[in-house]
């Protein structure tokens, strides 16, 4: 008998194993897929491999490039000076491309143009960082100036899998870090006006009603018909306000402190008188009254102390103490503090004071003292110079300017000038940060002028900041132009500590490429 289910089970025997011929087809794709995948993955790890060796030796390159101008080396000769400097930027790549290997091989980086790229990076507006190589020759020989070493990695790479007569492959890269390094002047204006109040209008004004109130106090309590006295000999004439101005110390004329006797501000503003209006003005929760109260009180103990031969320190609320924490912010923000409130740069910057006031003078040279040389904080003996200063005379900013570049410029200033700090490293960026909060006095060097001949000769970059509505704001922006900087300006002193900071902040090892 037929069975009709015979075709059908004799069909599914034959299709066993029917598989395998598909399977054998499909192996060798499969084999060469993953083969594909592991190569691709392999040249990824080579990659990231390659990127961290070449970052990792351009990073110590642009390190090297900044330690190494910090260190005092003396008898040696500039052009021999910049061969060391750049041979420890090769010694610093050497080393480091030995921490890392990339495919499990060290990375050899070939020390000269080839592979190590000497030169300066720039960032033009809404723009990535472009940089630009120098021949290490133009560095050796003081042509040029880097700030930028860019370190080029290559490396022939055997595959996991090779096929098709491609057994290797050969990743390159190329790194650049930007060593921002600057050599900075800070040069400061202590000509006499940095002792005034910190808004004069408003100071003037609130002094006249206040010398009229006193005024009538003093009425109530002496004989009316003689008021207000200023000399016992004068018993007649009532001192005007300009003269009471005047001879609280308040008025300069001709670089000269003009001071009557030393107790005319007892004498005028007795203290039961001051302690009435400072009551009052507490009452009246404005601390600009206080403010001003301190300011009158430590003018007095300043006009005093000078009349007297000696100096105490510039009046609280004053121009320069503002300056005082301005510059402590903008010191701050480079080095970092003790209390770790602020880091500081990854960087140094190198500091020299110098301070004018008809003629200019250098107060410190480059200094990098710090909190681990045992320093109660960074740049310390800046701060403390700056604090003690007493501003007097005139305004010479051309005289500042011009007196500013040699420290950062001239690698054997401070020995010559029998001045201790470090020297003025070759290829740092140089920085004049001039502050002023005034118009030039006549008979001083035009500042305009001065930063052209500075710049013509030097590359120097100038920024300058102004501070109260009285500072000449025209032409220090006209400086700033020339110098290729940023001018920044100031009408009160909170935002004069801002503006520091904010100028510390401009300025910073950072990979660029």
């Amino acid at each position: 008998m037929f069975d009709p289910t015979f075709l059908t089970r004799t069909k599914l025997r034959n299709r066993k194993g029917a598989v395998l011929p598909l399977f054998a087809l499909m192996l060798p794709v499969i084999l060469i897929l993953c083969g594909f995948a592991i190569n691709m993955a392999y040249m990824q790890l080579v990659a990231t491999e390659m990127k961290v060796s070449t970052d990792v030796s351009s990073h110590a390159a642009g390190r090297a490039l900044s330690e190494a101008q910090r260190e005092i080396v003396t008898n040696v000769s500039p052009s021999v000076r910049r061969e060391q400097i750049v041979q420890a930027t090769y010694d610093a790549i050497e080393t480091a491309s030995k921490w890392n290997d990339v495919g499990g091989k060290q990375l050899s980086i070939r020390l000269d143009d080839r592979d190590v790229h000497f030169g300066y990076s720039v960032r033009p507006p809404d723009e990535m960082y472009q940089f630009t190589q120098v021949p290490v020759s133009q560095i050796k020989s003081g042509a040029e100036r880097a700030s930028s070493v860019g370190v080029k990695g290559r490396i022939n790479i055997p595959l996991v899998f090779q096929s098709m007569n491609i057994s290797k492959f050969t990743p390159e890269r190329r790194s650049i870090a930007t060593q921002v390094d600057r050599d900075i002047a800070l040069v400061l204006d202590r000509s006499g006006s940095m002792l005034y109040y910190k808004d004069m209008a408003d100071l003037d004004e609130t002094l006249e009603e206040l010398y009229n109130d006193v005024v009538q106090v003093r009425r109530l309590r002496y004989n009316y018909k003689k008021g207000y006295y200023y000399y016992e000999y004068y018993n007649e004439r009532r001192i005007s306000y300009d003269d009471y101005v005047q001879a609280l110390g308040y008025y300069q004329s001709k670089g000269k402190w003009r001071r009557a006797d030393p107790d005319i501000y007892e004498r005028n503003f007795t203290s039961d008188v001051r302690n009435e209006m400072y009551d009052y003005w507490t009452r009246s929760s404005e601390q600009e009254h206080k403010d001003m109260y301190e300011f009158m009180y430590d003018w007095e103990q300043y006009a005093t102390s000078w009349n007297n031969g000696f100096k105490t320190k510039a009046p609280r609320h004053s121009r320069w103490s503002f300056l005082v924490l301005g510059v402590e912010a903008f010191l701050d923000v480079l080095g970092g503090t003790t209390d770790g409130l602020e880091s500081g740069t990854d960087q140094k910057e190198l500091v020299a004071l110098v301070t004018f006031d008809s003629t200019a003078r250098v107060d410190t040279a480059l200094t990098d003292d710090d909190i681990k040389n045992g320093g109660v904080a960074y740049y310390q003996n800046i701060r403390n110079i700056v604090a003690d200063i007493v501003p007097l005379n005139g305004t010479g900013i051309g005289e500042g300017l011009a007196t500013g570049l040699p420290p950062i410029a001239d690698p054997d200033w401070a020995q010559n000038n029998n001045m201790s700090g470090a020297v003025a490293r070759p290829f740092a960026e140089k920085t004049i940060i001039v502050l002023t909060d005034g118009i030039p006095s006549s008979g001083t060097a035009n500042p305009v002028t001065t930063v052209q001949n500075l710049v013509h000769s030097n590359a120097v970059t100038i920024h300058t900041v102004t501070f109260t509505p009285d500072a000449d704001k025209v032409a220090m922006q006209s400086v700033a132009d020339e110098g290729g900087g940023k001018h920044y300006h100031a009408d009160t002193g909170d935002f004069l500590v801002t503006i520091f900071k904010e100028v510390a902040n401009n300025l910073p090892t950072i990979l660029t490429e």
